[in-house]
């Protein structure tokens, strides 16, 4: 299957993309922050980027493991949560 993993370089993402290629899927990381489990660079929040990438890719199922939370709170605006935790779920639900 191919699988769209977003949080990809995240503590969850990093350790399940390799779990899932092991298991025969086909991932493809997108995340912000560039990693050995990312190939596309960017935010869940960018509605263009999320459905080039599933388009492009065929992706026939998501993993949302992605998220601005807690720890980040001094370095983000509040809109910046929302952008990415709301309105980068609705990108992926319309996908």
């Amino acid at each position: 299957m191919r699988i769209l993993l977003t949080g990809s370089s995240g503590w969850l993402g990093s350790a399940l993309a390799p779990r899932l290629r092991a298991l025969g899927h086909d991932v493809i990381g997108l995340d912000p922050v560039p990693s050995a489990q990312t190939q596309m660079i960017g935010s869940v929040a960018d509605r263009d980027l999320v459905m080039r990438t599933v388009g492009e890719n065929r992706i026939e199922a998501i993993v949302h493991s992605g998220a601005l939370h807690k720890p980040d709170i001094e370095h983000h605006r509040n809109e910046d949560f929302i952008e990415t935790n709301v309105r980068g779920t609705l990108n992926l639900l319309d996908a």
